[in-house]
């Protein structure tokens, strides 16, 4: 039976094979908590965050510079993200592995996509960490905005 695949997004230019350290082993700069609200959870810096949606982890990579998206196997146990918006959506690992580069460069502007559930999920209050984060990047880029983005609604802050 075949193991349902996990996605990484972070950090670009990683080869197959290459190891996933969270950032407090890698030192890496490069994680999204600085889009982090003051009132949201802080992921904690001794993770490697893996999911079977890869949505999920394109959000993650588009906030990234030039991040990417990998399909990733654990070094070592997995357990459930505690942030997790259901159970199932989030796993957490000491350390895992890249086994295939899926998008070699993420962003916003070529996942449309993530950008209009973010504007919908806005629309009907259902607003996660992600679509949060997602606003407060269009919020420092204007020019990122698409047609429809409504400033005053989609406010990262609130």
């Amino acid at each position: 039976m075949r193991h349902q695949d996990l996605f990484h997004g972070g950090v670009p230019g990683l080869g197959m094979g290459a190891p996933l350290f969270p950032p407090s082993k890698s030192q890496t700069t490069a994680t999204t908590q600085r889009y982090a609200l003051p009132t949201s959870a802080a992921r904690d810096a001794g993770w490697v965050y893996l999911t079977p949606d890869p949505e999920i982890a394109a959000a993650y990579a588009a906030m990234y510079p030039d991040g990417a998206l990998y399909i990733a196997e654990p070094l070592g146990p997995m357990e459930p993200d505690p942030m997790s918006p259901s159970p199932g959506v989030m796993w957490r690992c000491r350390a895992a592995r890249v086994l295939v580069p899926v998008i070699e460069c993420v962003t916003l502007k070529s996942q449309p996509h993530l950008i209009e559930m973010a504007l919908e999920a806005f629309r009907t209050g259902d607003v996660s960490d992600t679509d949060r984060k997602i606003a407060a990047i269009l919020d420092e880029r204007p020019w990122m905005q698409p047609p429809g983005w409504d400033t005053a609604l989609c406010t990262p802050h609130v």
